[in-house]
């Protein structure tokens, strides 16, 4: 009796399904993961190394919600941030190198996406040319482009700040720094 109750259920249940799909009814769609890309910061930024570093995510999802961004270095991840905007402050950056930075969203259903990677530089502040010392040919480039008024300046220019300029500023941060036997 319990087998024909069982069966009898069963029945039931592929007729309702079958009409329902006959009439129209058809299977949610599948969950469409979510979109996600980094907006800080840029692809071959440099900084200072001991420096913060604000990494910045945009991420969306076409059918439900982004319930986290996730921000990674490589494969070790670094933070998270439930609530747009995305953001996480890298602190204590460990040394002067190369990083990949990429973030990964999480949509309410559990699908997930990856961003392209962003590659940025962390050097030793004060060392323009990138040679691990901070020394007088670092002094002469910065004062071959001296500019305290100026925009548009880069770190190998002198501009140690990231603020455009090549001004009293970078020069501190050179002296501060100051190591022409290098590491």
């Amino acid at each position: 009796m319990k087998m024909a109750k069982s069966l009898a259920i069963l029945c039931l249940s592929i007729i309702v399904f079958s009409a329902a799909v006959g009439q129209g009814g058809t299977p949610p769609p599948p969950n469409v993961p979510p979109t996600v890309s980094i907006t800080s910061p840029a692809e071959g930024a440099i900084f200072g190394k001991s420096t913060n570093i604000t990494i910045q995510a945009d991420a969306s999802d076409s059918d439900g919600t982004v319930t986290k961004v996730e921000f990674y270095l490589g494969a070790v991840k670094l933070g998270e941030d439930a609530t747009a905007p995305y953001a996480y402050s890298w602190t204590s950056v460990p040394s002067a190198s190369t990083y990949s930075l990429t973030a990964k969203a999480t949509d309410n259903q559990g699908a997930t996406s990856v961003s392209d990677p962003v590659t940025i530089e962390v050097r030793v502040p004060g060392d323009a040319n990138d040679d691990g010392k901070v020394d007088p040919t670092d002094l002469a480039t910065l004062l071959d482009h001296w500019n305290p008024v100026g925009t548009g300046a880069f770190w190998e220019d002198g501009d140690f700040n990231g603020d455009g300029k090549v001004d009293p500023t970078d020069l501190a941060i050179l002296l501060d720094n100051w190591n022409p036997a290098g590491p």
